[in-house]
């Protein structure tokens, strides 16, 4: 509304760069841009968008290695966010799932990813279930359980060869080759 109408072409373009870069793998660029859009949104207490995008930064700091970082920002998208937005409801869950995987809470990391791909799946966006599933992954992998993460991944490898998304799905590839 009008508390987002003085964004310039360029603090928008923020919104799509960080995504593009996430989805590329340039987690460090998407950071980036994801902070300074998160930033603005703060300013202008831009609520419902900040509940989005702010466990999408956290995303990017999480495969960075950044997990105190992260953490509050998983917090924001589930205080601010919806139930009924499904994005933020995934987001939170896999930023959260990645934090508790990093600090040895499987259990609890595996139930929030598994939360995650369902919220997922009741969406028709292969990208997010690809992203839910490929963090699913990355969780049972920590609690050492490679061949269901294993599994997981190749379930993400399919949705990002629907979707046609060649970035993540050589992303996927590169990763599944590493836990063989």
């Amino acid at each position: 509304g009008d508390r987002l109408r003085d964004l310039t072409g360029e603090d928008w373009g923020h919104s799509l760069l960080g995504p593009m870069a996430a989805t590329s793998g340039r987690h460090a660029d998407a950071a980036t841009s994801l902070r300074r859009f998160c930033d603005l949104l703060e300013a202008r207490n831009a609520r419902g968008l900040l509940s989005s995008y702010a466990p999408m930064l956290g995303r990017s700091l999480c495969k960075l290695g950044r997990y105190d970082e992260a953490e509050p920002l998983a917090r924001v998208g589930r205080e601010l966010g919806s139930e009924q937005d499904l994005f933020t409801e995934m987001l939170w869950r896999q930023v959260e799932a990645l934090v508790c995987s990093s600090r040895g809470y499987h259990a609890e990391a595996e139930t929030l990813a598994h939360e995650a791909v369902a919220h997922a799946e009741r969406t028709d966006g292969l990208n997010m279930q690809g992203d839910a599933l490929s963090d699913l992954a990355e969780v049972l992998h920590a609690a050492g359980r490679s061949a269901e993460a294993r599994a997981a991944l190749t379930e993400a490898l399919d949705r990002y060869g629907r979707k046609m998304n060649l970035a993540q799905a050589a992303q996927t590839r590169a990763r599944l080759a590493e836990l063989e």
